[in-house]
């Protein structure tokens, strides 16, 4: 609940600050509400010789704060301090003074309080506005306090306001409690009482009194007491006119100008603004000062200053949710939507060191969260049992909705088990753990201020009940950087170095390797410039590359050539994918690619295949005969057409099988071990794809055979030099009938695709 403010209450909202402060400057409240001021010291005259006025005062130029009280019961004994000061009075009487005068200092507010204090009379206006909103008998009333904030600090603020005696006459004055008061006792295991909230706490309820609540998240309190509260209110933003308006109350008898604050500071940051920041500022000496220190503390203008979340290589349709939830969390923060408006979930999908750990830390970082890493392993580390994973399970939980707004991240989702894998003995084990983590994610009494981000290499292992929409709202799928996305990878971890140089080349050299190789290359070539003792070049970097991924040898680089320019080619003549970078290393090649949308006809599935196929397909057409490049591991070639092949039957309803669903193609290709006349099914859309490709590939001979030689002689291949080529490819049209050719066979391909379905029948 935010009270708007026109142009005519901008002087009582001033108003009502200065009388905040002023109740804050009485004796109850001024020793944690006040601070000594020594930023502008006004020093007494030397020339000027102090009156004595009797022997009282201490004049030894060691100065001690004033108004220090002696203990009870304390008797004063001589002391040489005492003797020196005796002896300091009756030099100066005669002689003139030998010390200078200890420097005057004052009191000013602290900025913590300054910020509430203005924030407070900022939404409510006026005195009255305060009282309409927190005296009313039997209400129940949480302020949220912003992050950064002591709730401590605001509930003394609170109740030195209501101590007031014509704010809230009799019963109606409110009590200010912070939200850790009320749940201490039972997290302490002592006596509780009404809802399970300190014992000490009945009174204010059955007296019916006002009560009026602080801390970061409601949802902290026990649910049936949370349902009670009838309005949560958020502190406006900090915009520049109450920032104004809070230097001047720490540079009492300055006058603070617009422009002190200055123009590099968006309203953005302004309202970001953290008391510890402020605080810092206001060491300063003067209003000016503190502007320069704030632009220091937000970095503006340094290039020094550390990347976060804008810098970080991160695709679009990844990039595009998690700047979402951070927008999510800023707003929410404010009051300007619910938190059932929140993005809450993001899971995240990819290999080993495509960023998965990295991106909560920044996205907490930009956010100015806490972050709260756990796993399955962790929560094991004190017992294998269930009851003893739950308990810590669930203790980290709490932990981050204590600390809240917060983010959990949740490593290797998919070690927790799934439910409907097949019974084993660790079924039961797996379904208490799911139960527990469901619980914990969503739960009865909810997680507001909590956002969870879960990473997995396997979601497809993960229980499907994990994964629905309000426990992970984006499946957001990450892979090792992209040619457009290299050189930002590199500048991430160069940071300052190599600044102007031109890394297209090392880029190149760099696509397939994952960000936490790029990592070590950085540091690699940063040791050898090192060693060497002189500043990094870009060769270092390039030598760093090559180390972790060297240049292919002669003798197979030609068949690796035409197995990429291959698959280039059957990309681009059936319109499945646009090839964006061709590029050779030791051990094999790869093309990079960005897939292009699919209605999920059967012709668009085979072209598919054709395109998987396609590098095997040019190996026999130029050399006559295929290598095992094509196969080999999960991800290879083979293994992804023979489940796109395995789909069309089992899972899309497209193939000879019919309409009858048997499951994921990841998992009913499985079933072609046994199912013999599924597989020869499978093998027949293989070999249909293969003479496809072939006859694309014979062609465009010509094309193919240029692209090889210069992918082989330069070792990588994009940008107008890789479109120049593939310009002049005659496209094909995938027909998608479910019998004959995909393609009108040329005379020259017949012998081709019988010996191609003689191959293919070991697969």
């Amino acid at each position: 609940m935010t009270q708007s403010t026109t142009r005519n209450d901008g002087q009582k909202w001033r108003s009502f600050a200065n009388e905040i402060l002023e109740q804050l400057a009485l004796p109850p409240h001024a020793k944690w509400a006040f601070t000594d001021w020594h930023g502008t010291l006004i020093a007494a005259s030397a020339s000027t010789k102090p009156k004595a006025q009797g022997r009282q005062k201490k004049l030894s130029g060691f100065c001690e704060p004033e108004g220090r009280d002696q203990a009870p019961g304390d008797v004063e004994q001589p002391h040489v301090d005492s003797i020196l000061d005796e002896i300091e009075m009756d030099w100066q009487e005669n002689m003139g003074r030998i010390l200078p005068t200890c420097p005057e200092h004052h009191q000013r507010p602290r900025a913590e309080g300054v910020m509430m204090a203005v924030q407070l009379a900022r939404c409510f206006v006026t005195p009255e506005g305060f009282a309409n909103a927190f005296c009313k008998p039997g209400s129940i009333l949480f302020l949220r306090s912003p992050a950064g904030y002591s709730p401590g600090m605001m509930t003394n603020i609170l109740r030195a306001i209501v101590a007031s005696p014509d704010l809230c006459p009799g019963l109606h004055r409110p009590d200010a409690r912070k939200v850790s008061e009320l749940l201490g006792s039972a997290a302490a295991g002592k006596e509780t009482g009404y809802f399970g909230l300190a014992k000490s706490f009945e009174h204010v309820i059955d007296e019916g009194r006002p009560l009026l609540l602080v801390g970061a998240n409601p949802s902290t309190l026990p649910a049936s007491f949370a349902r009670v509260l009838e309005a949560e209110i958020n502190l406006p933003e900090l915009d520049r006119e109450m920032l104004r308006v809070i230097l001047g109350h720490l540079y009492p008898g300055q006058i603070v100008h617009e422009t002190d604050i200055p123009a590099s500071i968006s309203a953005a940051e302004v309202a970001a603004l953290t008391p510890e920041q402020l605080t810092i500022a206001a060491r300063a000496p003067n209003p000016i000062g503190a502007g320069q220190v704030l632009v220091r503390l937000l970095n503006k203008g340094k290039i020094s200053a550390a990347p976060g979340l804008a810098d970080f290589p991160l695709a679009a349709d990844v990039r595009e949710p998690v700047e979402q939830v951070l927008a999510d969390l800023r707003d929410w923060q404010a009051g300007k939507i619910r938190w059932k408006d929140v993005t809450s979930g993001l899971l995240l999908e990819g290999p080993p060191g495509c960023g998965k750990t990295e991106l909560p830390k920044l996205l907490a970082r930009d956010a100015g969260f806490p972050v709260f890493a756990g796993s399955l392993s962790k929560w094991q580390s004190e017992g294998a049992r269930s009851s003893d994973l739950l308990q810590k399970m669930r203790a980290f939980f709490d932990q981050a909705m204590q600390a809240s707004p917060a983010i959990v991240f949740i490593d290797e989702l998919d070690a927790i088990g799934d439910r409907d894998r097949p019974h084993d003995q660790n079924s039961s084990w797996t379904a208490s753990i799911v139960a527990g983590l469901l619980e914990c994610l969503d739960g009865f009494d909810g997680r507001e201020g909590v956002v969870v981000i879960a990473a997995t290499n396997f979601a497809n292992r993960i229980d499907a009940a994990m994964t629905r929409p309000g426990r992970f709202d984006y499946l957001i799928k990450m892979d090792h950087p992209t040619l457009d996305l290299l050189p930002a990878a590199f500048r991430w971890h160069l940071g300052n170095d190599l600044r102007d140089a031109d890394l297209a080349s090392v880029c190149a050299r760099a696509v397939g390797l994952s960000g936490a190789q790029i990592a070590n290359a950085v540091k690699t070539a940063r040791a050898t410039a090192r060693r060497e003792r002189r500043e990094l070049d870009a060769d270092d970097l390039t030598t760093a590359v090559e180390r972790i991924r060297p240049s292919i040898a002669p003798e197979i680089g030609w068949g690796v050539a035409l197995h990429e320019s291959g698959h280039a080619i059957v990309a681009h003549a059936t319109g499945r994918a646009q090839p964006k970078l061709l590029s050779l290393y030791q051990g094999g090649g790869q093309a990079d690619m960005t897939q292009l949308p699919s209605a999920m006809r059967r012709s668009d599935i085979e072209g598919d295949i054709a395109l998987l196929l396609g590098g095997r397909a040019a190996e026999r057409l130029v050399l006559g005969r295929p290598s095992g490049g094509a196969g080999g591991g999960q991800h290879s070639d083979l293994a992804k057409a023979t489940e796109r092949a395995t789909g069309l039957e089992m899972s899309y309803g497209l193939g000879e099988s019919g309409t009858v669903w048997m499951g994921p193609p990841n998992t009913a290709v499985d079933r072609l071990r046994f199912d013999h006349s599924l597989k020869e099914r499978v093998q027949d859309h293989l070999t249909r794809a293969e003479s496809a490709a072939l006859a694309i590939l014979t062609e465009n001979r010509e094309t193919l055979i240029a692209m090889a030689r210069m992918l082989l002689d330069r070792g990588s291949l994009s940008g107008p030099d890789l479109a120049g080529l593939l310009s002049g490819v005659k496209l094909a049209e995938m027909t998608g009938q479910a019998e004959g050719p995909l393609l009108e066979n040329c005379a020259e391909c017949v012998e081709v695709e019988n010996s191609s379905s003689r191959l293919l029948q070991s697969i």
